[in-house]
């Protein structure tokens, strides 16, 4: 099966399943609501204090084979981002998703959609101050006007300020799933959102919707700035598109960027160059100095088999000793064992 198709199942299935690791709640919030209430904590939490909000359920209730409760994360280094192992090691189960960010104190950040219902927010996260030898992993704290809301697909930018600025998509208004199977999901509206953070752990939704979509689903949002622009890149499936803002708060939709290629993470390489990972046989890759036309690096950063895994959702962050790369791992439930 072609890793798009399977993604398209992940996210059917995910999206409408009865528990909903992807969306516990809809959220029903007015994207005009104000900042009532909304107040950082005086005191903030360190890796010390993180721990799961729930206890980790020992079974899948969203009756998925390809969902989140079956995905792992994984980590693999490389000295100049090209060449990683095959194929890393793992450092989260049940999570999926996963997204890195590191501090200016070298402290790494991962959050991920969690699969096991352990965080109310729909999010966990690892936290690394060993430049990712060990992790300390607990529960993403989100303040949002819905209380029941439940986020996906975590993506995490280091601020000017020091903040973390985390973005992730929820949505309202999607159909219920009937007889045990998922009906069209292109309907609805999918929104990304994002919330800030002073400690990395507990966060506060900001006002507003920093982009949505109507009847036509969205996911994996990308965010970075080029040349004094916002460019947020979204999948449709197994294709990309780019969004812009000029102040990272309003997206708009500019232009498409590839078919089967997406579910990214864009990164500065320096010389005012770009590389985008992606999905693609396992994860590849892309340059550019415009953020909208890329040239294709030779060859696949972390191959699959395609007979047995699925390797997706690359996050790339560069360390003292080169570079991390973060990732998802599916095993085939009909080929493999959860081991």
């Amino acid at each position: 099966m072609k890793w798009w198709a399977v993604l398209l199942i992940v996210i059917a299935i995910g999206l409408l399943g009865l528990g909903g690791y992807y969306f516990m709640n809809v959220n029903k919030s007015d994207s005009n609501s104000k900042n009532k209430g909304f107040e950082f904590p005086s005191e903030t939490s360190t890796s010390a204090d993180l721990k799961f909000d729930q206890p980790e359920s020992s079974v899948d209730v969203s009756s998925d084979p390809h969902g989140p409760f079956y995905h792992k994360v994984y980590e693999a280094t490389s000295s100049d981002g090209i060449e990683f192992p095959q194929k890393g090691k793992m450092i989260m189960d049940k999570a999926s998703v996963p997204d890195v960010v590191k501090t200016s104190d070298g402290k790494l950040y991962i959050y991920a959609v969690d699969g096991a219902g352990r965080s109310n927010s729909g999010v966990m996260m690892a936290i690394s101050e060993d430049n990712g030898v060990t992790w300390k992993q607990g529960s993403t704290q989100i303040k949002s006007y819905d209380e029941g809301m439940s986020a996906a697909d975590p993506q995490a930018i280091l601020q000017d300020d020091g903040m973390i600025r985390l973005f992730y998509m929820t949505a309202t208004g999607l159909p219920d799933k009937k007889d045990g199977k998922p009906v069209n999901n292109n309907q609805g509206t999918y929104m990304i959102k994002s919330a800030l953070s002073k400690d990395g752990i507990n966060f506060m939704e900001e006002e507003g919707t920093r982009y949505q979509s109507v009847g036509e689903q969205i996911t994996d949002p990308d965010i970075i700035k080029i040349n004094n622009k916002w460019y947020m890149y979204l999948a449709k499936g197994p294709d990309l598109i780019a969004t812009v803002s000029s102040d990272g708060n309003t997206f708009k939709f500019l232009q498409n960027i590839r078919q089967n290629g997406s579910v990214t993470k864009t990164v500065p390489v320096g010389d005012n160059m770009f590389r985008q990972y992606f999905c693609r046989d396992g994860i590849s890759s892309a340059t550019s100095s415009d953020g909208l036309n890329w040239t294709y690096d030779p060859g696949v950063r972390i191959s699959q088999d395609s007979r047995s895994e699925t390797i997706c959702d690359p996050s790339p962050v560069k360390t003292d000793d080169g570079w991390l790369m973060i990732y998802k791992v599916e095993l085939f439930q009909n080929t493999s064992s959860n081991s």
